[in-house]
């Protein structure tokens, strides 16, 4: 009798611990493919791929308003190639990211870095960074390689 309860007991852990760890064994689309393989390129490694967090049609318009201006002003981020296109905004944590030791105050990175891979057409065409905090941190995104100018 103990032996079986034992066993159901370790079966539900293992099937506990292998639901939590889904988003890095999920399957990635093609968007999300292409955004692993340009990170790895970087030199940034992947800790797991989050989800598609956005869709949209980029305009010049949206360009000028939040929370669009804060992603296409960065350094590296040239909006008019992407302009009446379809991007598509794919979520990676990842490591070995400059923003990995990232300080403010009393806040300080937990050593791994968001990063959102903007695409369109199949083609990066942005990117943005933040770093994964102990503490909520306000303000707007870095570049994907952690720079804001």
């Amino acid at each position: 009798m103990r032996k079986r309860l034992l066993c159901i007991i370790l079966l539900l852990v293992v099937t506990i611990l292998s639901g939590c760890r889904a988003t890095e064994n999920q399957e990635l689309t093609e968007n999300a493919e292409i955004a692993k393989l340009y990170i790895e390129k970087e030199g940034y490694i992947v800790l797991s791929y989050e989800s598609n967090v956005s869709t949209y049609v980029l305009t010049k318009d949206m360009v000028k308003t939040l929370p669009y201006s804060m992603y296409w002003t960065l350094p590296g981020n040239d909006p008019k190639p992407a302009y009446g296109k379809t991007v598509s905004v794919e979520k990676f944590i990842v490591k070995n990211h400059p923003l990995d030791n990232y300080k403010s105050g009393n806040a300080k990175s937990k050593g791994k870095t968001e990063v959102y891979v903007h695409l369109a057409n199949g083609e990066v065409v942005a990117g943005t960074s933040f770093p994964v905090m102990n503490e909520q941190l306000s303000g707007g995104y870095w570049n994907i390689n952690g720079k804001t100018n």
